[in-house]
């Protein structure tokens, strides 16, 4: 807590990315009117390639300080380091801060996910129930990713 309001801490990537920007401030305007105040701990590359100079955007995360937090919110879905993830999960822990897991599923954390299975197939029904669309033809992304 600091100056009598509550914090948490939101770790992601491409802050500047428009859909990001627009995660930051739906969940900064939910903290908000709950008493808190955000703090955002941000990487300009999601971390995918694990080479060299991310390793020194990494350490922007070693920067948390547990001891001011009331709450962490992890962007599982935009990290894409994994390792990252879990080294940032365990220091929380240690420090006894709940950590919110966005699209993404660890052990003694709240994991929120979304259905974008759903929105997958609202997609599709309105390609062929207002386009009338019957000869459909999709390439799908990579085994075994969730999206």
């Amino acid at each position: 807590m600091i100056y009598n309001h509550k914090i948490a801490a939101l770790c992601i990537a491409k802050a500047y990315e428009e859909e990001n920007m627009k995660l930051i401030s739906a969940i900064n305007d939910s903290l908000v009117k709950n008493g808190y105040r955000l703090f955002i701990y941000n990487t300009c590359t999601d971390l995918f390639w694990g080479n060299k100079s991310e390793s020194g955007e990494k350490d922007v995360y070693n920067l948390i300080d547990f001891s001011a937090m009331d709450a962490l919110i992890i962007c599982d879905n935009i990290i894409k380091d994994k390792q990252l993830i879990e080294h940032i999960i365990e220091n929380a822990k240690k420090a006894d801060v709940p950590v919110f897991s966005l699209d993404g599923i660890h052990k003694d954390c709240i994991n929120i996910s979304f259905d974008y299975n759903k929105g997958f197939e609202m997609i599709v029904r309105h390609i062929t129930d207002f386009h009338k669309c019957t000869k459909i033809h999709y390439m799908g992304g990579i085994r075994g990713n969730t999206f």
